[in-house]
C-alpha cells in the first residue's frame, strides 16, 4: 500500500481508504488530545491536524497535515489514529458532570489535571469545555511531587475547586477521575489569598497499598519535603506571583476544607 507524503512548507489534504478500524500497534502509538474542531496527534515529533467530522467505525480517514518539513505517513498510522480519535470521542465528558463524591468528606472524586512527576507544565480544566487546557509552563522547571488535582463542584476560598494531592504507586492519567480519602492539608498563601492544597491517598479499595496511611504524619518526611519546597518555590520565575506556606494541618481541616467547599459551591 502506498505510503502518503505532504511537502515542505504546505497544507496538503490527504483523503485514504483503509480496511476497518484495528488496534494500534506498539510502532503506532500516538498521544491525541481531542479539541472542539480537531484533534492533535504527535507522531515521533510530526504534528498532524485531523478533520474532527471523523466518526467511530469510518474506514476513511482525512488528514490536514501542515508541516515545515517532509513528512511520511503510514498506513498504519492512519489506522492508529482513527482508532484512538474514535476511543477518546466516546470517553470525552464534561467535568460539571462529575459529582464531589459518595461519602464527603471521607470519601471524594478528585479530577487529575497533573500526573505525579510529569513535565512541568501546569494544566487546569476548562469547565465550560470539559477539557484540560495548558495553563502555563513552570519556569523553574520542577515537577508535581504527586499527582495533581481538585474536587469537582466544590468552591475554595481563592474562587477555585478545592486542590488536592493524590499520593499513588504510579502516576495517574491527566483527566482521570480517583475516588480519594483525606490525610491532612498543607495550608499556604499566595498573591490570591488563602491557598490550602489537600493531602490525600486513593481509596483503599482501589489501592490497598496506601491504605496503612490514616494522617499526613503517616505520609514518608521525604515527601513531605518535597511538597512543601516545590509549593514554597515553583513560582519562583514568575513576576508577581509568591507563596508563603503556613504549615501542615489534619485530617479534620481537611474535612472542613472539603464541606465548606461544597457549600460555597451551592450558594
Amino acid at each position: 500500500m502506498p505510503r502518503l507524503r505532504s511537502l515542505v512548507l504546505s497544507i496538503t489534504l490527504v483523503t485514504a481508504y483503509f480496511a476497518p478500524i484495528s488496534p494500534c500497534t506498539a510502532d503506532a502509538e500516538a498521544r491525541i488530545s481531542i479539541g472542539y474542531n480537531d484533534a492533535i496527534a504527535l507522531f515521533h515529533g510530526r504534528t498532524l491536524r485531523l478533520d474532527a467530522a471523523l466518526q467511530s467505525g469510518h474506514s476513511r480517514l482525512t488528514c490536514i497535515v501542515a508541516m515545515q518539513q517532509s513528512v511520511t505517513l503510514a498506513p498504519t498510522e492512519c489506522v492508529c489514529l482513527q482508532h484512538r480519535i474514535s476511543t477518546l470521542k466516546r470517553v470525552h465528558m464534561s467535568f460539571n458532570n462529575v459529582p464531589a463524591g459518595k461519602d464527603l468528606p471521607q470519601d471524594f472524586n478528585v479530577i487529575i489535571e497533573i500526573p505525579a512527576q510529569s513535565d512541568p507544565v501546569k494544566y487546569e480544566a476548562d469547565k465550560e469545555m470539559g477539557l484540560l487546557v495548558v495553563d502555563r509552563f513552570i519556569g523553574t522547571g520542577m515537577r508535581y511531587p504527586a499527582n495533581y488535582g481538585f474536587i469537582p463542584q466544590t468552591l475554595s476560598g481563592d474562587g477555585d475547586p478545592v486542590d488536592v494531592l493524590v499520593i499513588t504507586p504510579f502516576p495517574l492519567l491527566a483527566g482521570s477521575v480517583v475516588r480519594a480519602r483525606a490525610l491532612g492539608m498543607l495550608q499556604m498563601t499566595d498573591e490570591s489569598g488563602v491557598d490550602a492544597k489537600l493531602v490525600a491517598v486513593a481509596h483503599d479499595k482501589i489501592c490497598p497499598m496506601t491504605a496503612h496511611m490514616k494522617t499526613v504524619d503517616d505520609v514518608p518526611e521525604y515527601l513531605k519535603d518535597q511538597i512543601k519546597h516545590f509549593f514554597e518555590h515553583y513560582k519562583a520565575l514568575e513576576k508577581g506571583k509568591w507563596v508563603k506556606v503556613e504549615g501542615w494541618q489534619g485530617v479534620e481541616a481537611a474535612h472542613k476544607e472539603i464541606t465548606d467547599g461544597v457549600a460555597n459551591f451551592k450558594k
